[in-house]
């Protein structure tokens, strides 16, 4: 079992990887970041809200995503991180407070739930 400095380090690498996959409108690893269980903040299934991801990301020109004041709490195979996040594309920026809960699934850390505060 890896130690807890370990599995933070193994959190803010998924937690890169989904901002990355965002970014560079990479659909299939951004939408591998979510758990097969994971349930949308608004109430959406799954994979009407994939579809809908799929959508708003492919129309877009160019994303920018930084994340700032990141926070990792973690508690075995579960973990919470809460950030602020900056998002840009070619029309709009806004600024929100994100939580991202995770679970751990073999080697990797998956989004359960994200919410935006």
């Amino acid at each position: 079992m890896p130690s807890a400095r370990e599995s933070e380090l193994e959190l803010q690498q998924s937690l890169l990887r989904w901002q990355q996959a965002w970014s560079s409108k990479n659909i299939g690893l951004y939408l591998d970041q979510y758990a097969p269980e994971f349930k949308p903040q608004d109430g959406r299934s799954r994979s009407e809200w994939a579809k809908l991801r799929m959508e708003r990301i492919s129309g877009k020109k160019n994303i920018r995503i930084q994340i700032e004041d990141i926070d990792i709490a973690l508690d075995r195979d579960t973990a919470t991180t809460r950030f602020t996040q900056l998002y840009a594309d070619e029309r709009i920026k806004t600024i929100n407070k994100k939580r991202i809960v995770w679970i751990k699934r073999g080697e990797h850390w998956l989004i359960q739930q994200e919410l935006t505060e």
